[in-house]
């Protein structure tokens, strides 16, 4: 699973945006939490790809 992670500045403006996994979330958090950064974290959804014809079955 992906998650979508906006920095926030002090005055509350959007700084930056990035898709993260799951491992690299925890890092930005932690790394958030003692730097006293402003994060907004969502899901993000894969983009679903077609499915080929094995899969896609009869």
């Amino acid at each position: 699973m992906y998650f979508v992670i906006t920095t926030y500045d002090q005055a509350g403006m959007p700084t930056a945006t990035e898709t993260v996994d799951l491992p690299t979330l925890r890092e930005r958090l932690a790394c958030a939490a003692a730097a006293g950064e402003h994060l907004h974290v969502h899901p993000h959804r894969q983009s679903q790809t077609r499915a080929t014809p094995e899969e896609a079955g009869p």
